[in-house]
């Protein structure tokens, strides 16, 4: 089971609120949003750039997501369960069949 606590090979967002950020996305996006300020508020860029990571890291913690090392494990098990199901449908039907069958000659 993964864990907030436990450190990853990449970034991730853990419903409990608690961050572990890939920085160059974050520094990427943050970069970004500074480019928006005039030329002349190069004195603000600092503070702007930090709140708005800490808005970014905020808004992030917000949203119920997982790791895709989660999302993965959770897919492969969908299938397996899909999978699983198929076959036990199959072997319905096919006792379905043999039952009607025997049936139909009592």
């Amino acid at each position: 089971m993964l864990s907030p606590d436990k450190p990853i090979s990449s970034g991730c967002i853990f419903p409990q609120g608690r961050v572990m950020k890939k920085s160059g996305v974050l520094d990427e996006l943050v970069g970004k949003l500074g480019q928006v300020l005039p030329a002349g508020a190069v004195e603000l860029k600092e503070d702007f750039e930090k709140n708005a990571r800490a808005a970014v890291q905020s808004t992030l913690a917000k949203m119920d997501l997982v790791t895709r090392e989660e999302f993965d494990i959770q897919a492969a098990l969908l299938q397996r369960t899909r999978e699983k199901l198929d076959r036990l449908e199959k072997l319905l039907n096919e006792q379905q069949v043999t039952d009607n069958t025997d049936a139909g000659h009592s």
